[in-house]
């Protein structure tokens, strides 16, 4: 009996002692990833100023502020019976609810990615 009081406070003991163990390399490991994605933050924001600095080829601003390029957008397929000579789709604006083409622009303009 004694024995096996003896062996159960060994079993405790190492569990414990696994249980501690294991709690401080986990902390550990976080503290280490902290630091990693610090770093990690500092290099990505280096290297997108460091992309930004470049020579940029020049653009035409407006070409880019086109219907084309607006968040507002909705693009259709025709689905008549008729032969079209023309494109397949057509587009409307979802604000103002009219046709529009590719290359229109309006004071309404909303970029589809904000970065």
């Amino acid at each position: 009996m004694l024995e096996n009081s003896l062996i159960f406070k060994i079993i405790v003991v190492a569990l414990l002692s696994i249980i501690v163990v294991q709690l401080l390399l986990l902390l550990r490991i976080r503290q280490v990833l902290k630091n990693m994605s610090y770093y990690v933050e500092i290099l990505s924001k280096f290297f997108y100023r460091f992309g930004n600095t470049g020579s940029k080829p020049a653009q035409n601003d407006t070409a880019l502020r086109t219907c084309q390029f607006c968040k507002y957008r909705m693009s259709f397929i025709h689905m008549g019976e008729k032969e079209r000579n023309s494109e397949d789709f057509y587009y409307r604006c979802k604000l103002r609810n009219v046709d529009i083409a590719l290359k229109d622009t309006c004071e309404h303009f909303e970029g589809e990615r904000t970065f």
